[in-house]
């Protein structure tokens, strides 16, 4: 979101100055990992839809500009169990929702049995108890590089990047904001804070209970076959289970990156602190992972060849939805990205929208079901 907005009001020819703890792509936060889902049929609600049909088109831009291949359409299949309620957390049945999005939008989109699938991808070895839909807009972003040619597009905009450098606050001023940092103190009429993990330090103590930060782990594993993986012939994957601990998520493998299929779940139970989570993955936690998550859903992966396995960090919020709204008590900073684990499909349009509220008052995009109530 950061990268994002930075670009954007760049673009516009703002002054602008994008501040990072860190020096991005990096690995501590919700951002890393090669790649993340994209889909225009997004179950999560029809909200979404503009900002992520927003994003691809940015991508394209930036991938026409810098030759860098960002967006990667494979298609995007999302399984869900034949039960009441879909797997899908709170949102209920995600194959009904997405193609109700699809449906309100004009979206195309191709409902599949657990027959269709096998037959067609045969890599997923999907149960008749599951149905499925094909989102063929869907996909994964290269997110790594996203953020990272934002970035240099940026600079060479006349942005101005300051990393490896903490905002240890922000301080609301007659004309603005005094932004403390480490490195020294900036002013700026306009702060867009999209702080991730780190968001508690910069808002209320009563907001607090909003967020939640939890743990989660990428796995790549070893493949037979890696030419069946490619994006050409593996769609994505978005898979719930009947419990909240079988959701499985799978990515195709992109031409000359980290060896290996990567796959994840989702793991929400407990709450931890961004500075002393634990970035370890133990034997332990990836034989978890295979035997509760994977077991045989997936055919032709080496389920005895995890390659490697990365700590990344959610930032959920009670229902799941991202808030996008003014800081409570500064009217000036704008506070972006709790966004629950599915917000970076949306991270170029959500930029571009902030870069708009800065300069122009507003947002061209409607962001009002982002709102703090």
């Amino acid at each position: 979101m950061g990268a994002a907005t930075l670009y954007q009001a760049a673009k516009r020819g703002a002054s602008v100055l994008g501040i990072d703890r860190f020096d991005p792509p990096h690995t501590h936060g919700s951002t890393h990992g090669e790649t993340r889902i994209t889909r225009l049929a997004v179950g999560e609600g029809p909200q979404y839809v503009p900002l992520v049909k927003r994003s691809h088109d940015i991508w394209r831009e930036l991938t026409a500009a810098t030759g860098q291949e960002l967006l990667y359409l494979s298609g995007l299949l999302t399984v869900a169990p034949n039960v009441s309620g879909g797997g899908a957390g709170h949102f209920g049945d995600f194959v009904e929702l997405s193609a109700n999005v699809a449906a309100n939008y004009g979206l195309p989109v191709t409902r599949m049995t657990a027959a269709d699938v096998r037959n067609t991808y045969p890599i997923y070895n999907v149960s008749d108890d599951y149905n499925a839909l094909l989102d063929p807009n869907g996909g994964v972003v290269d997110c790594d590089n996203a953020v990272a040619v934002q970035l240099q597009q940026a600079q060479a905009l006349g942005a101005t990047a300051l990393m490896n450098t903490q905002v240890m606050s922000v301080n609301k001023t007659a004309i603005g904001n005094e932004v403390i940092t480490a490195q020294g103190t900036f002013t700026a009429s306009k702060v867009v804070n999209a702080t991730g993990s780190w968001l508690k330090s910069f808002i209320p103590a009563d907001r607090h209970a909003y967020f939640r930060i939890t743990r989660q782990v990428i796995y790549w594993f070893g493949v037979d076959d890696p030419t069946l993986f490619q994006p050409d012939r593996c769609p994505g994957v978005i898979w719930p289970g009947p419990t909240d601990d079988d959701y499985l998520g799978g990515f195709p493998m992109l031409p000359n990156r980290t060896p290996g299929l990567k796959v994840l779940t989702e793991r929400r139970v407990h709450e931890y602190d961004p500075d002393t989570v634990n970035r370890n993955v133990p034997p332990e936690e990836i034989e978890d992972f295979v035997n509760v998550v994977l077991k045989d859903r997936i055919q032709g992966l080496q389920l005895d060849n995890c390659l490697h396995a990365k700590v990344c960090l959610y930032t959920d919020t009670p229902d799941d939805h991202f808030i996008i709204d003014t800081h409570p008590d500064n009217q000036n900073m704008m506070v972006v990205s709790p966004c629950s684990g599915h917000g970076f499909k949306h991270s170029a349009a959500i930029g571009e929208s902030l870069a708009q509220w800065s300069l122009d008052g507003q947002s061209e995009i409607d962001l009002s079901a982002f709102a703090w109530k």
